[in-house]
């Protein structure tokens, strides 16, 4: 009898580390292949100007004035070029979506699942860019799979991954203005990973029910303001020039406004600054997709002047007063421009980088040219300028995935496997800072959605096809650091 449980446990054992090396393998496959297809990076416009903003030092607060300056630093030290952020954000990526799915999903399922969608189309597009959007992402992915890792990790290695975790909230918030709201669902997970490392006898640890739930939803928004205000002041305390982004969002509004009302809404500007101001010039000019053409010609080739302290604050006036006085226009023209980047009774452009924007940097193509335009045609076929006309970006798939994923794993499932629910939950939350602060319709944007919904997608399959076989949902394996974990995330 005793030599029969030795050999089962030794082909239990040979079975596990079988399935470590090929879940490795293929994520180390997942890393390596878009290193190679993209190296050292995609520039886009928006990229360039942060890598010419990082080489002058004269950082603006329009992009991750955070993320400009550490570049500039690391150029200074290092000469860093794109790759500088090219490998660390694909490894936050595939680690962090890896993590996630793992709390449901076998070794191997998880590492195949995640290179499925980080080569999906939906999501490829912009997998080979640098900047903000897959900085904002990746940190988010890899802050939750830190906080999901935790509860079956080592005690040290559980804190040191909380505290990660806290960190690339900071990231996160850094990266992207508008994607503030969903960070909330990251730092509600990662309080609740670090309440499981206090002592079981502690006040807080025995906080349960709805108790327990509102405790951490309001720790979450205590981490979310905090990381809020260190990003308000590190831009404060970096940022050389002020380019105003926020006047986008206003011109678009006004714009609306203008259109709707049959009323001039833009106050009298400088017309450096503001080139497009009548209402016969937003007649010609204004787009329910993007405030661009507000601004600059319609070859996006002749850049206005940077708004002044007075003029931005000029159109702030005007912008709120308009809310003000005409609020219900106001909500209608935000859900109107929602609803769009939602890809609802619209189709979404700008769904893939199609190259190196132009630069004067030396950064002219890839490493292998070859293997980035067979990337490149493979996203463009399924856009609205390729054969498949765009009709799979709809984010409101993406967003219905998200929400029947909240409510669905909110019950009865292990915490590990819940805690994917507060990714869905990114995915919603999201949502409201695109409402209120997008000034286009981006499929960027939706990024963040895009991967909630699709690593939902794959947990609910899993969980219905075990449900139907009377098996536990969670398949994550390792020793429980304390009883109060859930006997399924072992």
């Amino acid at each position: 009898m005793g030599g029969n449980a030795d050999k089962g446990a030794s082909r239990a054992a040979s079975s596990d580390v079988r399935q470590r090396v090929a879940a490795y393998a293929i994520l180390a496959a997942g890393i390596a292949l878009p290193l190679l297809v993209y190296w050292p990076g995609l520039l886009d416009p928006d990229a360039v100007a942060t890598l010419a903003q990082a080489r002058s030092g004269w950082i603006g607060d329009h992009r991750s004035a955070l993320g400009t300056w550490v570049w500039r630093e690391a150029w200074l030290a290092l000469g860093a070029g794109p790759g500088f952020f090219f490998v660390p954000q694909i490894v936050a990526s595939v680690g962090g979506l890896y993590l996630v799915l793992r709390a449901a999903l076998r070794r191997v399922a998880a590492a195949v699942a995640t290179v499925v969608t980080l080569w999906s189309p939906w999501t490829l597009g912009f997998v080979g860019s640098i900047g903000r959007d897959m900085w904002f992402v990746s940190a988010c992915l890899l802050a939750l799979g830190l906080a999901i890792g935790s509860l079956r990790w080592p005690r040290r290695v559980a804190i040191a991954a909380v505290a990660v975790g806290f960190a690339l909230t900071v990231v996160a918030t850094a990266s992207r203005q508008n994607g503030v709201t969903a960070v909330l669902p990251i730092a509600v997970a990662l309080t609740v990973a670090a309440v499981r490392l206090l002592p079981q006898d502690s006040s807080i640890a025995r906080l349960s029910g709805v108790r327990a739930a509102v405790a951490a939803v309001m720790a979450g928004l205590v981490v979310t303001a905090a990381g809020l205000a260190v990003t308000v002041a590190g831009t404060s305390a970096v940022t050389r020039v002020e380019e105003h982004p926020e006047v986008y969002t206003q011109v678009w509004d006004l714009g609306y406004m203008t259109v709707k009302r049959g009323e001039r809404m833009i106050p009298p500007l400088p017309r450096a600054m503001q080139p497009v101001q009548t209402e016969a010039e937003v007649a010609e000019r204004w787009s329910p997709t993007t405030s661009l053409y507000m601004r600059f010609d319609r070859t996006l080739t002749k850049l206005p002047e940077l708004y002044d302290e007075a003029a931005a604050e000029t159109l702030s006036d005007a912008w709120r007063t308009a809310i003000e006085e005409h609020p219900l226009l106001y909500l209608r023209g935000r859900f109107g421009l929602w609803t769009r980047q939602l890809g609802i009774g619209d189709t979404p452009w700008h769904t893939y980088i199609d190259g190196m924007a132009g630069n004067e940097f030396g950064y002219d193509d890839t490493a292998l040219p070859g293997l980035t335009q067979a990337a490149v045609d493979y996203a463009r076929f399924w856009s609205v300028d390729g054969d498949g006309n765009g009709f799979i970006y709809r984010a409101w798939l993406f967003l219905g995935l998200c929400g029947a994923g909240l409510v669905l794993l909110a019950r009865r499932f292990p915490l590990a496997v819940r805690m994917i629910g507060l990714l869905a939950a990114a995915g919603i939350t999201s949502q409201l800072g695109l409402f209120l602060l997008a000034p286009s319709v981006q499929w960027r944007y939706q990024l963040l959605t895009v991967y909630a919904g699709a690593a939902v997608a794959c947990v609910v399959v899993k969980a219905v096809a075990r449900a139907r076989a009377g098996e536990p949902v969670s398949a994550a394996a390792g020793r429980a650091r304390s009883a109060r974990l859930d006997p399924a995330i072992d």
